[in-house]
């Protein structure tokens, strides 16, 4: 900034010489040059009394010519007093530099300035310095740093601006009274409405709360559901919406549900009760088994973890540069695994050059992927000793591929134009700029 800053006064200032060597070249050209050989000559006599006027024309003589042959003449044998006569011409152009030649400096008027504005041009100054010194001050700073100007609350008016025009001051009001007169004269009966704004959002849509919740909040909110949910149910049995429940019998309650009346056969109130239980035992049995998943629902949950999420618009993805990618067991690996994950993008392997693996999916695809390309699979134990590095990570805004693609090229310009077809040069750029850098280091 310093060193634009210095330009731009120079050119200034080269602008500004500029302008004042053409106004002076100007003013010489309208200089009548003869005029100017002619200057008036002022004669003294002995006695310094009289004067007299001539335009005579004037040898060119400079100015150390005349201060000599006035020192000789002084000098004079004789020493006879010879009156000063100004006999030497001056040629103005040698003598005078007429870049000197200016305007008489004008009288500036007197200026009224109204009273307090110098006082509040200074405290707007003020105000600014505060305010760029607070920049790049954190909460911390401002809490710690004692300053009265910062927690100044601001003074509230006794009116506001939207009803000063119909309410007029008071002369002389007292000090329990209203200090404004209300002008009635200026109040309709008509009503202001401001212009509706619709909201942003939808209010009617539901607001997913993305906290993540402790096993002990979860269990909490669990019987809070269970709670409310029996709650409603025995509402509608005291409505007589459903029939009752039959009693739950236990043994350990038997003698609670008798009340201490004699039971004429125990062993048959026995049965009974370790039927009820053994049903019990079946049906919860049985809704366990109805909730459970099926093989393809399990296969189908399981997928979904691996696939991207379509209510987040954010695509992770990877870039990979393998030096030589000749094995076909290795190009079975990135290849199954790809699917596996399912993830889109493309592996070109080239024949004559490094190949280059795009990967793009969700966070834990991207993160399972990663740590098999560059941990899992030991590159050295193969014969073709390919290198495997990870260029670029990141996010996308959208997928770039609809699959995943194998594509397999021989030239340079099969691999370009794979890439332009799928408007990905990107891609391929990065992945050769990452070739070149290795060739470099």
């Amino acid at each position: 900034m310093d060193s634009r800053y210095e330009v731009n006064r120079l050119v200034e200032k080269a602008r500004k010489i500029q302008f004042i060597q053409e106004k002076i070249n100007k003013r010489i050209s309208e200089l009548d040059i003869e005029d100017l050989n002619k200057i008036n000559t002022v004669n003294l006599d002995a006695n310094n009394s009289n004067i007299v006027d001539s335009a005579s024309e004037f040898p060119n003589y400079s100015i150390g010519s005349k201060k000599s042959s006035y020192c000789s003449n002084n000098l004079d044998e004789n020493n006879s007093e010879v009156p000063y006569e100004q006999t030497n011409k001056i040629d103005i152009l040698e003598s005078i530099d007429l870049r000197l030649i200016t305007k008489k400096k004008s009288k500036k008027g007197l200026r009224f300035f109204r009273e307090g504005i110098f006082i509040k041009r200074e405290e707007d100054l003020n105000k600014q310095k505060i305010v760029t010194k607070n920049l790049g001050k954190t909460v911390d700073e401002f809490l710690y740093s004692n300053d009265s100007t910062v927690f100044k609350r601001e003074i509230f008016p006794e009116l506001e601006y939207w009803d000063l025009p119909f309410v007029k001051p008071k002369e002389n009001p007292s000090e329990n009274e209203f200090p404004f007169e209300i002008l009635e004269s200026k109040i309709n009966n008509l009503i202001e409405h401001p212009i509706p704004i619709e909201p942003k959002y939808d209010p009617n849509s539901k607001i997913d709360s993305n906290i993540i919740l402790t096993p002990a909040e979860k269990a909490k909110l669990r019987r809070r559901k269970k709670q409310e949910k029996e709650l409603e149910k025995q509402d509608r049995i005291r409505m007589g919406l459903e029939p009752p429940p039959p009693p739950k019998l236990k043994l350990s309650s038997i003698l609670n549900m008798f009340n201490g009346k004699l039971i004429s056969d125990p062993s048959e109130v026995e049965l009974q009760i370790r039927k009820q239980v053994q049903e019990r035992v079946l049906a919860h049995e049985q809704r366990n088994q109805e909730r459970k998943l099926t093989d393809e629902e399990k296969s189908m949950k399981k997928s979904r973890k691996w696939q991207l999420d379509p209510s987040i618009p954010i695509v992770n993805a990877a870039i990979f540069h393998l030096t030589n990618l000749s094995d076909k067991r290795i190009i079975f690996k990135i290849d199954r695994n790809a699917k596996d994950c399912h993830l889109t993008g493309c592996c070109v392997v080239s024949s004559i050059s490094s190949s280059t693996v795009f990967v793009e999916g969700s966070s834990k695809s991207i993160r399972f992927y990663k740590n098999l390309l560059l941990n899992r699979i030991k590159w050295n134990e193969y014969e073709s000793k390919c290198e495997c590095n990870l260029v670029w990570e990141g996010t996308n805004d959208s997928r770039r591929f609809k699959g995943w693609k194998m594509y397999y090229c021989h030239t340079k310009e099969d691999e370009y134009k794979f890439f332009l077809d799928n408007k990905s040069l990107d891609i391929w750029s990065t992945s050769n700029n990452f070739t070149l850098a290795q060739k470099l280091i």
